[in-house]
């Protein structure tokens, strides 16, 4: 009987990391990984499945794998099999661990295995590197930046019925569901012999990273609640899989590889090439946990001007494309000595001509500031917002241009395919990878936003290249080399300008990934600008970005009922309260709602940045017209913020279990009181919003 060993073992927080080496049915030396919550050693049941391998290549010219594999996956190939374990090394700098496995193969090939933490993190990085040792070419078609086996440890045999897939889904205006299902409904069972490779290869194809899919997958053995999760760092396309062929489910991902995404990365002699980063964490609790475990990781640069979340004022929902300075002017009058410290002019400045048509969307690219909406100029503009007291805002798309921009024309700065300018809709995409077209940003968008001392930037991305562009190796490692240009291009602008805010947003929340998220301060949650479901958008991404980051719109207008209003500014408690809409036409007491929720906002603030989320939502399938309530308990040290939306067919009342706090402030129409160590609101209609701020009795401030 085979039987694997451990070949080492490190201990991040509360997780446990093994290396495990042994030999497969097929005779094949295989070095894999296993990590599991400290607090579970003694539960294992070792059965000695098969050890996932630590890297799946696969080279071109090696066999493709068995078990009716190709079209659904290019996992277990022939190349995989050919690694050979060579040595570990452990590298410490204080509380930072780096473990290095170094493999090769017999053709002078090297692999090697990167595994990074920090001894108090909740999550583990790892990434793949390989090095072209031999004197001829090689041709990489897939390559995982992690692999994960072993799961479940906890169950003996099949594990029946007792494994949850968990995925986050987007599409526009509707980002972040999480959708759970048995693995059982994803045909993942070994079958009798075993011989058919099972596996769900899923992912995303372009550069919109999270337009269906976030690349984030979660497997939970639900009879011990242990869930173990991982999060590809890449925003261009990639993959994740689910992979059963015995007892053991398998994990892996990175860059979408040749069938899924068109790439193909070629080395030569000496090259290397580096995956992207995985991270991964493992947790006994739930889903919420977990996925907020993974987001925590994430390594921000928070600049002063940050620290405490302040509110934005964005008017793209006041003037709906067509930003005139008298407008702008007219709405920053009304925001002084409100609470507001941004103001962000939107899409349209650059138009052609004043109208109301949304040419806003293919007039983008030229960069010349339209002298009818801004007769006397962009910077006459910034210079009254900075009289006032607010910090001043630009929209750009700076990546594309649209059908009536001069730029459109302009063949040899777009990316092509096949030799044609890609073209999707109105728009093209300018070749980052092409000095001449950086040279051409630096006069038309960097210079601009420095000659009119903005101190905003908010970078829009609203098309998708698709599987890629021609001039690399492949289409999709074309693409992948095009979207890192785009990060090291705002990392130019935040080195030239160091102090200025840069807001990420893609068609809303269609760029929600840890590359574009750790260059940028916050990021626009969606588009669903004047939709009830935006609370329900807001709480999903809490699963999936840092609520410090994430921009959530409160569109307020003065045909709006009181009750409409709390809803609204309530949901901005979700994350960053952003404010948009016509506010000039706003009565007293909706002026009123609106004050409250912004003070209310400043007293939790430090509850939406650095605490923890619970997501209890009670509703229907549907979005576009919700249906039962939804409650967000957010805790940090020793105070709570509860934060409440009721839809249509909700209850009367709600209740939270809430061990030994008190109400400290209110947010709503409704009442809340705390009944035996439970907070209760009553008297709830639909469409009700409202939050409370709680603390811990007994409890100095």
């Amino acid at each position: 009987m085979k039987m694997n060993k451990i070949l080492a073992t490190y201990n991040s927080q509360d997780m446990q990391i093994c290396y495990l080496r042994g030999v497969d049915r097929k005779g094949h030396e295989v070095v894999g990984l296993r990590i599991i919550p400290i607090s579970m050693i003694d539960q294992i049941i070792d059965e000695n499945d098969d050890i996932e391998p630590l890297i799946q290549i696969k080279l071109v010219g090696d066999d493709y794998p068995f078990n009716y594999s190709q079209g659904r996956t290019m996992r277990n190939s022939e190349t995989t099999f050919k690694l050979k374990y060579q040595f570990q090394e452990k590298i410490i700098k204080d509380t930072h661990y780096t473990i290095i496995t170094h493999l090769y193969d017999d053709r002078g090939i090297d692999y090697q295995h990167y595994l990074s933490f920090d001894i108090g993190s909740s999550a583990i990085n790892t990434f793949t590197k390989v090095i072209n040792r031999t004197n001829k070419n090689i041709k990489i078609e897939m390559i995982s930046s992690f692999t994960l086996g072993s799961i479940t440890p906890f169950t003996k045999g099949l594990a029946k019925e007792s494994l949850l897939m968990h995925q986050i889904k987007s599409t526009w205006a509707y980002e972040g569901r999480l959708v759970t299902r048995p693995i059982e409904e994803s045909m993942l069972e070994p079958s009798w012999k075993p011989s058919g490779a099972n596996s769900i290869r899923f992912g995303q194809v372009g550069s919109m990273p999270n337009r269906e899919y976030f690349p984030f997958i979660a497997i939970e053995d639900k009879n011990v609640n242990v869930l173990w999760g991982i999060q590809l760092a890449i925003a261009s396309s990639w993959q994740l899989e689910v992979y059963r062929k015995d007892n053991a489910l398998c994990l892996s991902g990175g860059i979408a590889d040749r069938e899924k995404g068109h790439w193909l990365k070629i080395l030569k002699p000496n090259q290397e090439f580096q995956t992207p980063k995985a991270i991964i964490s493992v947790v006994q609790g739930n889903i919420d946990e977990l996925s907020q475990r993974i987001v925590r990781d994430i390594q921000l640069d928070i600049k002063d001007d940050e620290k405490e979340l302040p509110i934005i004022f964005n008017e793209f929902c006041t003037t709906w494309g067509n930003p005139q300075a008298s407008e702008i002017k007219r709405t920053i009058d009304l925001l002084v000595n409100k609470g507001i410290k941004y103001f962000v002019i939107d899409c349209g400045w650059y138009k052609h001509a004043v109208d109301h048509n949304g040419s806003w969307n293919i007039q983008h690219g030229d960069w010349n500031y339209n002298r009818k909406l801004l007769p006397q100029g962009i910077k006459e503009v910034v210079d009254y917002i900075h009289q006032r007291g607010l910090k001043a805002g630009i929209w750009f798309e700076f990546e594309s241009c649209g059908r009536e921009a001069e730029l459109f024309k302009h063949q040899d700065f777009l990316y092509q395919r096949d030799g044609y300018p890609i073209t999707s809709g109105n728009r093209r995409f300018l070749n980052l990878l092409d000095q001449s077209v950086i040279n051409y940003l630096d006069e038309h968008v960097l210079k601009f936003l420095e000659d009119n001392e903005f101190d905003y930037l908010k970078i829009d991305y609203n098309d998708n290249l698709g599987i890629g562009m021609d001039g690399g190796d492949s289409l999709g490692e074309q693409l992948y080399r095009g979207i890192k240009a785009t990060q090291e291009y705002i990392r130019k602008i935040k080195h030239v300008l160091p102090n200025l805010i840069i807001e990420n947003c893609s068609a809303g929340g269609h760029r929600l990934v840890e590359p574009f998220l750790k260059i940028t301060d916050m990021s626009s949650f969606s588009d669903a600008h004047e939709s009830l479901c935006i609370p329900i958008i807001g709480a999903n991404l809490q699963r999936m970005i840092l609520p410090r980051q994430s921009q959530i719109w409160a569109v307020v207008k003065p045909d709006q009922t009181i009750a409409l209003l709390y809803y609204k500014i309530s949901s901005g408690l979700l994350g960053r309260l952003c404010l948009s809409g016509n506010i000039k036409d706003l009565s007293k007491q909706q002026w009123q709602v609106i004050e409250e929720g912004i003070t209310f906002y400043r007293c939790v603030s430090h509850i939406i940045d650095l605490g923890s989320s619970t997501i209890n939502y009670q509703g229907g399938l549907s979005y576009k017209e919700p249906t039962g309530y939804q409650v967000v308990i957010r805790k940090y040290l020793d105070e709570a913020l509860v934060v409440l939306h009721t839809f249509a067919n909700s209850p009367a009342h709600v209740q939270v279990d809430l061990n030994n706090y008190e109400i400290i402030k209110i947010y709503g129409l409704k009442k809340a009181v705390i009944e035996k160590q439970r907070l209760v609101l009553r008297g709830l209609n639909k469409f009700d919003g409202m939050a409370v701020y709680l603390r811990r009795k007994n409890v100095n401030k």
